[in-house]
């Protein structure tokens, strides 16, 4: 498939820029970190939006700025409040197929592994009877076994052409990280396995996406990849450098950075 993507850096966005005249139809958007002006200024320059984790501790604001459910959704990461993200109509919810109109069927799967998680609270912390700090990890933050099962069996009914997490498959992770983060974490092993990384690498071997886009990793990331050894193949926009039976075994793996939106075209799920 040969489609120019663009992936847009909001990072810098002023209020009031001309930073985009055209508006895009569909966009997914990386990490948002509670940066909810950034956020306002992704959704209002395209017709429909997906956030794909880590969007904030809060969500009631989607409601009281009027934010379309409808239009602009999201799902949780590793860093959102599970005490309260159920409450929000913007959730998509744990996992499943969710359909953009005139645009195609989304395979989504939230959740994440927070390797900062000795530097968090899973408990609102007081001093003096005066709060201190307010807890900022949650154990729900990837699946339960039991959820990973049935996001799996799911999956392997749906055979899905676009699917779209926080995570990336555990083959995936050494392509958009640096063993030294993890080293500097305190962690012996340049990847680490994780509950989500091990479900999705699971859908991976099943059946192979035609495209695969994520975030969590607050980098920017887009080739071609066999998912199922790790191989790697092109980056996009290259000629391929594989034999053109072997081309359908590569799924384009996109990594969507911090406050940056990949835009993708009204009825893209179809071209792929």
């Amino acid at each position: 498939m040969s489609l120019c993507i663009t992936i847009h850096s909001h990072e810098n966005a002023v209020e009031g820029n001309k930073m985009s005249e055209t508006k895009a139809y569909f966009k997914a958007i990386g990490d948002v970190h509670g940066e909810r002006g950034v956020y306002q200024r992704i959704i209002k320059t395209c017709e429909y939006s997906v956030q794909i984790g880590d969007m904030d501790f809060d969500y009631s604001y989607l409601i009281d700025r009027k934010i379309s459910v409808e239009k602009h959704r999201f799902f949780g990461g590793n860093h959102d409040n599970y005490d309260v993200i159920k409450d929000s109509p913007h959730n998509l919810g744990e996992f499943g197929i969710h359909t953009v109109p005139n645009f195609g069927d989304i395979f989504f799967v939230r959740g994440g592994w927070s390797i900062d998680r000795k530097a968090r609270v899973n408990h609102d912390v007081y001093y003096n009877k005066v709060l201190h700090r307010r807890k900022d990890l949650w154990d729900e933050e990837e699946l339960t076994m039991q959820q990973c099962g049935e996001a799996l069996e799911l999956y392997e009914q749906v055979k899905p052409k676009l699917l779209v997490t926080h995570e990336c498959p555990l083959n995936i992770v050494k392509f958009v990280t640096n063993p030294e983060i993890t080293y500097n974490f305190g962690f012996e092993q340049g990847v680490i396995k994780t509950r989500t990384n091990q479900l999705l690498q699971a859908m991976t071997d099943f059946n192979r996406p035609k495209m695969h886009v994520f975030g969590h990793y607050h980098t920017t990331f887009d080739a071609y990849i066999d998912g199922t050894t790790g191989t790697f193949g092109w980056n996009t926009g290259d000629v391929p450098t594989v034999a053109p039976e072997l081309v359908d075994q590569y799924t384009r793996y996109v990594c969507v950075g911090i406050c940056k939106s990949l835009i993708l075209p009204e009825n893209f799920v179809a071209t792929l």
